[in-house]
């Protein structure tokens, strides 16, 4: 019997169990990082590798390179053929002394821009991973202010044709993530303001 369809949401808030399984829904999007479009296994270990943040496809949109004209895969997805997807994620380094963050990688553009337009730009699960010093951190190495620091805003992804441009937040308003590996943390940003523990 495979894994049921968990709510990505609950009362508004990222379902901490997300963390834990594969399978959920979202307005009216299924996903299932095992078997999903663009899935990835770092993404279906997200409780262990990472943590997962609430985010617009528009704001994905502004970190990431543009699709420029390669529109192949957002027609693919348009003609409904494909109805399972994996969790885009974003990849960002950190730097502590200078309190700087920049996207160093992503996998999902396609899907955020076909999510934008088939649910008109609402929030969806994103996967963060974070590297400091280029060193990937795990989730139980991820502290508060980190996720503060990129929620504030960060340096998009450099192309060959861009050194990237500073965007700044709030980029989401809410991450979960295995604090010290087993205690899950969910936090409505600013942090400062409220941590709730699971």
């Amino acid at each position: 019997m495979s894994e049921q369809f968990i709510p990505a949401l609950i009362d508004g808030e990222i379902n901490p169990q997300l963390l834990k399984r594969s399978r959920y829904e979202i307005a009216g999007l299924q996903f299932c990082n095992r078997e999903g479009l663009g899935s990835v296994p770092n993404v279906d270990n997200i409780g262990y590798m990472g943590a997962l943040i609430l985010m617009k496809p528009s704001q994905y949109l502004s970190l990431v390179p543009s699709l420029g004209g390669f529109t192949k895969t957002v027609n693919f997805l348009k003609t409904g053929q494909e109805t399972l997807f994996g969790t885009p994620f974003l990849d960002i380094n950190i730097n502590e002394e200078t309190r700087t963050a920049q996207v160093k990688g992503h996998e999902g553009r396609s899907r955020m821009s076909f999510f934008r337009e088939v649910t008109g730009d609402a929030p969806v699960p994103v996967a963060l991973f974070i590297r400091e010093s280029n060193f990937t951190l795990r989730a139980r190495h991820i502290e508060p202010w980190m996720l503060e620091l990129i929620q504030s805003g960060v340096t998009s992804e450099r192309t060959e044709v861009s050194r990237g441009d500073y965007v700044e937040g709030p980029l989401f308003d809410q991450a979960a993530y295995l604090d010290k590996g087993s205690r899950i943390a969910r936090i409505s940003l600013p942090a400062s303001d409220r941590m709730l523990s699971f």
